[in-house]
């Protein structure tokens, strides 16, 4: 830290994480990677430390146009395990500019994680209208929705989901109960279906599954 740094920029400068050395800081995008690869400096410490740098300097020199502050620091508390942390800062991002379909899905994810199933939704949805075609999370939305028990919406959503996808054994599961749920004729063939294609994880669920007796 700068001798001449007052007290004020100090207590800035410790405001997300250790102060760092100007060595260091300045090494460069190749030096300061082969400090994190080399365990020295960890990519959180590094993140943080240059937010501190901003913080305190650029009110001065007006070097940046856009700090994605609070999307690098979202990133930090998700590796911490913070996930919580993680959600309010990705949302006080989405409220002060418009997501990307990207942003949705990832906020999406850790929603699920944290068994905010409302939000999850909302998210996933969002991303779904942004993405059209291309969107690729109909799974997590289905399974989301029969938690919710909106079971004609997750029978919509599981039925978009192609049998190429990786995870179509786990599909079909979800297919089928939501079929029994919904009383539909076919749900007899349904549960056949999600048994014929079972794979070891979806073939220990089908066996417990009470809607399957």
């Amino acid at each position: 830290m700068p001798a001449g740094c007052p007290a004020s920029e100090r207590r800035m400068l410790m405001h997300y994480g250790p102060a760092m050395d100007d060595e260091t800081l300045f090494a460069g995008v190749a030096g300061q990677a082969a400090l994190v690869r080399d365990g020295e400096l960890s990519a959180r410490e590094l993140t943080a430390a240059c937010l501190n740098r901003i913080d305190v300097l650029d009110h001065r020199l007006n070097a940046f146009t856009n700090v994605m502050r609070d999307q690098a620091l979202a990133v930090i508390r998700e590796r911490q395990g913070r996930i919580a942390d993680a959600i309010a800062l990705r949302q006080k991002v989405a409220a002060l500019r418009t997501p990307t379909a990207a942003d949705l899905v990832r906020l999406g994810q850790l929603a699920m994680q944290a068994q905010r199933t409302a939000l999850a939704i909302e998210s996933f949805e969002g991303a779904r209208t942004l993405s059209g075609a291309t969107f690729a999370n109909d799974l997590e939305l289905g399974v989301l929705y029969l938690a919710a028990r909106r079971y004609a919406d997750a029978r919509d959503a599981l039925d978009r989901i192609p049998s190429s996808h990786a995870e179509y054994p786990m599909v079909l599961f979800k297919r089928a109960q939501v079929s029994v749920l919904l009383k539909e004729p076919d749900s007899a063939a349904r549960i056949g279906r999600a048994r014929a294609r079972a794979d070891p994880t979806t073939r220990e669920l089908i066996e417990k599954e009470r809607l399957f007796q």
